[in-house]
């Protein structure tokens, strides 16, 4: 006759068993970055593989399989207090108009991560090329050699909704100066 075992003995033997892997886990921890007296927080994000871009806009396709480096990106944009840390000075100009929100007011993502989408624009490192994902390395993608335009993401306030898409990206000259609704985020490789 089989052994019957109770639902709350069977419950206890899982629980301890799920608590013994997740203690064998290592968590990364988050990078504490101080300048002067100004601390803000790098999130750690581990590598792994993922479907970039999308069918929806022809600057978006083709959607492909990339996989990325383990990297640290900061919990935010850099913001005004970040930027006058580094820089000494606020070159920014005030927006009559403005409709930008105080960062971290929103809920994160599942990385912790606050406002990847609808607050600014984010500039990236990479040049845009229309064809880009066409032949892209599936390792670790840089963006073109060069261009004319940089990357910006996320969408940001004033804009439709629909180019606050994860996959959406769009693009910004670099010495365009009139964009006023446009950051960046922080990347670190280790």
């Amino acid at each position: 006759m089989p052994y019957k075992m109770k639902r709350s003995t069977l419950f206890l033997i899982l629980f301890l068993a799920a608590s013994c892997l997740c203690a064998n886990v290592q968590r990364v921890p988050n990078k504490k970055v101080k300048v002067g007296s100004y601390t803000f927080t790098m999130v750690y994000v581990e590598g792994g593989t993922f479907q970039m871009g999308s069918d929806s806009y022809k600057r978006e396709r083709p959607r492909h399989t990339v996989s990325v480096d383990d990297f640290y990106i900061g919990e935010t944009e850099v913001t005004q207090a970040l930027w006058i840390a580094v820089m000494g000075k606020n070159p920014s100009r005030d927006n009559a108009d403005q409709v930008t929100h105080d960062v971290r007011t929103k809920m994160p993502n599942e990385l912790d991560l606050y406002d990847m989408s609808g607050n600014v624009w984010e500039w990236c490192q990479d040049w845009f090329g229309s064809e880009y994902y066409t032949y892209s390395p599936s390792d670790n993608p840089q963006g073109p050699d060069e261009g004319n335009e940089r990357v910006v993401r996320g969408g940001a306030w004033g804009v439709d909704a629909d180019f606050c898409r994860n996959s959406y990206r769009s693009y910004v000259k670099p010495d365009n100066a009139q964009v006023v609704n446009l950051g960046l985020r922080l990347v670190l490789v280790p």
